[in-house]
């Protein structure tokens, strides 16, 4: 009768240890394989990155390339320079401290939710569109990173990472400039988080509420959000009418120091040009000599 017992409780030890491992999860893609493809060689990844590595996407913007990936539960992104023949050269590479959450659920509210999941690549995927990011940069401790789709956004500040239902489109100052799904633009802060309604159009910032406005007859300090002006310098005119056609006139500036420099290069009717550089204190708006 003890023996009986005995086997039956073995019978069910094993019973329940095999239901037990059938639902276990399935083991992640093993790193081996997805860099049994092209992918080191085309993105100029060392084998010595790989350990723990799972590859999700390409990043650009502006000239601007980069691999990302998921690095034993952090965000690995290594920057790379385009060799212009479908390969590339990788210029650096570094990992954000904070935990990187790649499966988000978003309440929509009405009982709808919506999920963004990081798509890993498997040994035999190509990198296209489902794979594509936008990455927005101030430096390697402040920037954005984005799903082509432009809905959602990963915001890393000082090795935080913070989540955004959001679409960003520039870096300026120290912050952005993003949209909130009703249409308009906003000024947003280091963390992505709207300040003020922007109606600008590609001014230069000099902080999150101010900006320049400069052109061949005039330099200005605006506040971002109330319009009001807070100095204007008016410039002599550059360039000679001839036989009534006006000069063309291209222009750039940079800020250095607390001095708006503008460099204004004219081209007259005739042929003949003319390079004029105009500095500015960004305090006074007066007109200064280096």
């Amino acid at each position: 009768m003890k023996f009986l017992l005995v086997l039956i409780g073995v019978l069910v030890f094993v019973g329940c240890s095999k239901s037990f491992k059938e639902v276990e999860p399935k083991e992640e893609v093993d790193s081996s394989d997805l860099f049994a493809s092209e992918i080191m060689q085309k993105y100029d990844i060392s084998p010595n990155d790989t350990s723990g590595l799972k590859i999700f996407g390409f990043a650009e913007n502006n000239g601007n390339f980069a691999i990302l990936g998921n690095k034993n539960g952090h965000l690995w992104v290594q920057l790379l320079e385009d060799n212009l023949n479908g390969t590339f050269k990788k210029e650096t590479n570094f990992i954000v401290n904070a935990k990187f959450n790649d499966w988000i659920e978003i309440d929509l509210g009405y009982g709808e939710k919506k999920v963004i999941e990081v798509n890993y690549l498997n040994w035999n995927d190509k990198l296209n569109s489902n794979y594509l990011y936008y990455i927005f940069w101030h430096d390697q401790e402040h920037f954005i990173l984005t799903k082509y789709t432009k809905d959602f956004a990963w915001i890393v500040y000082k090795n935080k990472i913070f989540e955004k239902q959001a679409s960003y489109h520039d870096v300026i100052a120290n912050g952005y400039i993003g949209s909130f799904f009703d249409n308009k633009r906003y000024v947003c802060n280091e963390k992505g988080e709207p300040l003020y309604e922007y109606n600008g159009n590609g001014e230069n910032f000099i902080n999150l509420y101010e900006y320049i406005l400069y052109s061949s007859s005039g330099i200005e300090r605006r506040n971002a959000e109330t319009g009001k002006v807070i100095w204007e310098t008016q410039l002599e005119k550059m360039g000679e009418v001839i036989d009534g056609h006006e000069p063309k006139i291209e222009s750039s500036m940079e800020i250095k120091d607390d001095v708006v420099s503008c460099t204004f290069n004219i081209t007259n009717y005739d042929g003949s040009k003319e390079t004029k550089i105009i500095n500015v204190d960004i305090e006074t708006g007066e007109i200064i000599n280096l």
